[in-house]
C-alpha cells in the first residue's frame, strides 16, 4: 500500500511539474511560409555587410493580439544569445489579405527589432509625409504594389521601387533621403 501511495504521489508531482526556466539559446524553428522573408533578410544584410546571427529564432503564427497588431517581438534586449521570438498574427487585416511586399516588411520589421537591436519605433516622416522607417509603430505599405488604381494608372500608386531606400533604411537608420521622399 505505502508503494501505491509512493507511486501515485511521485507521478502526480511529476505531472503537475512546470517548466519555468526561459527557452535555451540555439533554436531556430520557423514555418516554411515564412522562410523566404529570413532568407531575403539575410540577402539583404549581406548586400550591406551587415552580420547577422540568426540560430536562436523562433517565428510562429501564435499569441493573443491586441487590436491592430501584426506582429510582437520577445528578447531581452542587448542580449544577442537570448532566444528571440517573433509572433504574427495570421490574420486577414496582417496577413493573408496582403501582398508579398507587406508580408516581409512585417517580418523585416520584427527582425529590425529581435536581430539588428532596433528596439524603438520610428515614426518620422520623410518630406513627402511618407513613413521614413520600415521601423515605423503603423506599417503602412510603405513599398507595396499598386492595389486599385483609380484612373487606371498603377504608376500613381505603386510604390515597389521605394524597397531600396526602406532596405538601406532598416541596416542603417542614418541612410539620406532619397529623392521621392523630397516631394
Amino acid at each position: 500500500m505505502k508503494r501505491l501511495i509512493s507511486c501515485i504521489i511521485l507521478l502526480f508531482s511529476i505531472a503537475c511539474e512546470k517548466n519555468i526556466e526561459p527557452a535555451s539559446p540555439g533554436i531556430y524553428s520557423v514555418p516554411a511560409e515564412i522562410q523566404p522573408y529570413i532568407e531575403a533578410f539575410k540577402k539583404e544584410a549581406a548586400l550591406r555587410n551587415v552580420a547577422i546571427n540568426l540560430d536562436n529564432l523562433i517565428v510562429s503564427f501564435d499569441g493573443n493580439f491586441k487590436k491592430n497588431v501584426c506582429g510582437l517581438c520577445e528578447q531581452v534586449e542587448n542580449d544577442a544569445n537570448y532566444q528571440r521570438t517573433i509572433n504574427v498574427n495570421k490574420n486577414d487585416l496582417c496577413w493573408i489579405s496582403e501582398p508579398v511586399q507587406n508580408r516581409e516588411a512585417l517580418i523585416f520589421h520584427e527582425l529590425g527589432h529581435c536581430v539588428l537591436g532596433r528596439y524603438s519605433h520610428k515614426d518620422d516622416l520623410l518630406p513627402n509625409k511618407s513613413p521614413a522607417s520600415i521601423m515605423t509603430s503603423t506599417l503602412s505599405g510603405q513599398y507595396e504594389p499598386c492595389r486599385y488604381a483609380i484612373d487606371g494608372n498603377s504608376n500613381d500608386c505603386n510604390k515597389t521601387s521605394r524597397r531600396k531606400y526602406y532596405m538601406d533604411e532598416l541596416f542603417n537608420a542614418k541612410t539620406a533621403v532619397p529623392d521621392w521622399g523630397k516631394k
